[in-house]
């Protein structure tokens, strides 16, 4: 029997106006809770993984017409996008290529991501809709349009 290895995955990130810890850092396969800030965090993560040199993020977004809320571009599996503003005391930055399904409940949305876990934002739904859609358009044109 040959056993493979999960790479870990974001699916989503949660900021919390909390003393203890800052960030909870949610992966398809452990959570992580961290002091540091989601700024810190977010730019840690785009330092690991630097996108092609001919590929610039600012131009897609410019193309999308997306003025607010831009989604930040990590790698392949990773497209994040804030659900609410920078000052906000709760944020949340979701993974929209790990998203399986979007679901209205009255003033919320239910997100169901591709390892099952299910995660309930106070967030419109036709916001979060075509928040994932931008992701999902962002990762064709830039990791399979281009190959």
């Amino acid at each position: 029997m040959v056993k493979t290895r999960q790479h870990p995955v974001i699916i989503y990130m949660k900021s919390y106006p909390h003393q203890c810890f800052q960030v909870e850092c949610v992966y398809n396969i452990f959570r992580k809770l961290t002091k540091h800030s989601i700024k810190k965090y977010l730019d840690f993560l785009v330092r690991m993984h630097p996108l092609p040199k001919n590929v610039i993020s600012t131009d897609l977004k410019q193309l999308l017409n997306i003025r607010k809320h831009l989604p930040l571009i990590v790698d392949s599996t990773t497209i994040l996008f804030p659900v609410k503003h920078q000052q906000a005391a709760l944020q949340y930055f979701i993974n929209g290529m790990q998203i399986a399904g979007v679901k209205p409940e009255q003033q919320h949305t239910r997100l169901t991501f591709s390892n099952g876990q299910q995660l309930v934002i106070h967030a419109p739904y036709p916001f979060v809709h075509r928040k994932w859609l931008e992701c999902i358009f962002l990762h064709h044109f830039m990791f399979i349009a281009h190959d």
